[in-house]
């Protein structure tokens, strides 16, 4: 009996599988399309992971720079990877932003398995589609940063745990244990805004088995911590002299790292000092920082935060689509939320929530609850696509003109999106509506069933313009990538991130006059520093913290390393240099550099000598 169910099934199950692989062939050519173009992405991890390269002692501590000063801001885990792909492929953008990329690509068969083991076949291929068409994940797959390797460890976590608690197999716990704990090693604190809605879920779920249930879940955490705790534990316990200094930490510590300017530095409201007013300067420098503190998803907390300005048609309409999503699975079943639907539901509102009103929140972040997002999108379309009788078919109708109409108008200041976006929503909402006129009039079931299967497709497909141009047509390279590449699709668009330091001209002055010192040059600034490092890998000295507006090293410690002749030069910005915000460093580096007769290498850069 058991053997004739299985051959039954058979077909179905090879169609959704054939299904499963075109999606994923999808999202693959979506993130690995063209990376060639991505330059050397973000230099910013460029620079760590240059440096990393060059001895185990960088590659364990995570150095940003290759006389290894500082630490990077961030944990090791996707550097590793990272500095292993250029360690095979070469250094370059391809290498760097390839582990991104396949790690975006295999969240799409996991959150199909996670969804489907949830909700059912139809629900797992419709969340992989979402997931492989949302224009963010795309986006993030093709930039170096750490956020698509966590959204696809929090893929496979959400799996384990759907199956440790509602497939009766507790021991997995185990596993999702040790594999948020990786999560941790990846993106810090981000990862976790799956942590309410796991709480969440075990209490429902398991209640009134608790203590039956408590040695595993004290085991589990055991394994989180243990997990979690090991590198930060590494970088605290080494004594400060013996390794580099914690970035954008005040009290050099990896623990403050992970809890403060990684943690609740994001969420808490509070004046962000990279973005801050700067006292003194002109009112166009200033209008600069307001413009890139709302890009970096600063100042701008609200309930249109996630819909409104570049966010639309980057993640409004998964967005949109997962919240409608929730109201139709709860209007449809009341019991949803008695099973896995309650973690699912759980956890998509709580990113939502916290990214709607979180002091720092640019695009990438929504990564930390994209399949979430995927899944709770899914099932409301799965099952508004099931609702065939009286009032209750109108869902599905409803919900693609809702989302449809959303996207239309999210285009409407980005012309090379409205152009493939707008037809899209047009002929969604016009099936949507033909969806309505099929039902009042009683079509045969065949032809119904066509026209609802072409409205649960439409949603997704107006996704698929936005992150084609993604893929094909957005600017890549240059200083820091801009989180969000959908404002380079403006009317009025900005200029493509470009080189700005000279630091090959810098070098050719000083290998001229052969220094063997350990620095090549200092240069005033963190992000400035990572780009002369990303494209030379010349030791560099950065001597002032943007994202903290002090000087890296105190005055003793740059003076000391000024009159040993460690730093024979200073490469400097002519427009940072007037700020006040560095008078007091350019006070110090007076004493012992050459100012007044540096050497000229652009408009605004300048070499001068030191010791």
């Amino acid at each position: 009996m058991r053997g004739r169910r299985l051959s039954a099934r058979l077909p179905a199950l090879s169609l959704a599988l054939a299904a499963l692989l075109a999606i994923t062939a999808l999202g693959a050519w979506l993130r690995l399309y063209d990376l060639q173009r991505v330059g050397l992405s973000n230099l910013f991890y460029a620079s760590a992971v240059r440096s990393m390269a060059q001895s185990w002692f960088h590659f364990l501590y995570a150095a940003y720079d290759p006389a290894a000063t500082l630490t990077i801001d961030k944990p090791s885990l996707a550097l590793w990877l990272q500095v292993a792909s250029t360690k095979l492929l070469g250094y370059n953008g391809v290498a760097m932003v390839l582990p991104s990329a396949l790690a975006g690509t295999l969240a799409i068969p996991l959150t199909f398995v996670a969804a489907w083991r949830s909700h059912g076949l139809l629900a797992g291929l419709a969340a992989a589609l979402l997931l492989a068409l949302l224009p963010e994940s795309v986006a993030t797959a093709r930039d170096s940063t750490m956020d698509a390797l966590m959204m696809c460890l929090l893929a496979g976590s959400g799996l384990l745990l759907v199956a440790a608690v509602d497939g009766n197999r507790p021991r997995l716990l185990l596993a999702w244990g040790a594999l948020m704990g990786l999560v941790f090693n990846v993106k810090f604190l981000e990862g976790f805004l799956v942590a309410p809605a796991a709480a969440l879920y075990v209490a429902a779920r398991w209640r009134g088995e608790w203590r039956r249930r408590r040695p595993i879940l004290c085991l589990a955490l055991v394994l989180f911590a243990a997990t979690a705790l090991s590198w930060v534990s590494l970088v605290e316990l080494t004594p400060p002299e013996n390794r580099p200094l914690v970035m954008n930490d005040v009290s050099n510590s990896a623990y403050g790292l992970a809890l403060r300017y990684n943690g609740l530095e994001r969420l808490m409201s509070g004046e962000v000092a990279v973005f801050a007013a700067v006292p003194g300067a002109s009112p166009s420098v200033n209008t600069q920082l307001s413009q890139a503190a709302r890009r970096f998803g600063v100042g701008d907390a609200g309930p249109g935060r996630m819909l409104a300005g570049d966010n639309g048609p980057l993640l409004g309409t998964p967005v949109l689509l997962a919240l409608l999503g929730t109201a139709v699975a709860f209007w449809r079943r009341r019991d949803w939320l008695a099973g896995p639907g309650l973690f699912w539901a759980a956890w998509a509102l709580t990113g939502i929530a916290t990214l709607t009103m979180a002091n720092r929140a640019p695009a990438h972040y929504v990564e930390a609850f994209a399949p979430a997002l995927a899944v709770m999108g899914a099932v409301g379309l799965a099952e508004a696509w099931r609702a065939t009788e009286g009032r209750r078919a109108l869902a599905l109708p409803v919900m693609v003109l809702l989302t449809c109409g959303f996207s239309y108008m999210a285009v409407a200041e980005y012309p090379p999106l409205a152009m493939g976006v707008r037809p899209v929503a047009l002929l969604g909402a016009g099936a949507a509506l033909v969806s309505v006129g099929t039902t009042l009039v009683r079509v045969a079931p065949p032809l119904a069933g066509m026209f609802r299967s072409v409205v649960l497709l439409a949603v997704p497909v107006t996704m698929l313009p936005v992150s084609l141009w993604i893929a094909r047509d957005a600017p890549r390279g240059g200083i820091i990538t801009t989180p969000n590449p959908v404002s380079y699709a403006r009317a009025a668009a900005p200029a493509a991130p470009d080189r700005t330091v000279p630091a090959e001209a810098a070098l050719r002055r000083i290998q001229a006059e052969g220094s063997q010192a350990r620095y090549a040059f200092a240069i005033n600034g963190i992000n400035s520093a990572g780009e002369a490092i990303a494209h030379t890998g010349a030791p560099v000295l950065p001597l002032w913290n943007e994202y903290l507006r002090r000087p890296v090293l105190d005055h003793q410690a740059l003076e000391r390393l000024l009159r040993s002749g460690e730093v024979p030069y200073l490469l400097f910005d002519l427009a940072r240099a007037d700020r006040p915000l560095q008078a007091d460093l350019f006070e110090v580096l007076g004493r012992y550099c050459a100012l007044g007769n540096a050497l000229v290498l652009s408009r605004t850069w300048r070499l001068a000598r030191c010791g």
